[in-house]
């Protein structure tokens, strides 16, 4: 999606070097496609867990009671 226009609208840009223009699209249409994937999964992601109800981090930045409980609770056994 990102490659065949970059092709076409960097030489325009760019008028020093055409072929290498051409060539450092390829790098440029990575990078932009690897930063918009990393951002819309860090949000989707981020609601998805929200939605299935996973467990936060509370009880760990809280103290750890839930993991102190957890240790006694296995320490009796």
């Amino acid at each position: 999606m990102l490659l065949l226009p970059l092709i076409y609208i960097m030489p325009l840009v760019y008028t020093a070097d055409k072929a290498t223009v051409v060539f450092m699209a390829d790098p440029i249409a990575d990078t932009i496609a690897v930063l918009f994937t990393a951002i819309l999964f860090f949000f989707r992601f981020r609601r998805f867990l929200r939605k299935m109800g996973a467990p936060s981090m509370e009880g760990a930045q809280n103290g750890g009671d839930a993991c102190e409980e957890e240790r006694k609770r296995y320490a009796g056994k």
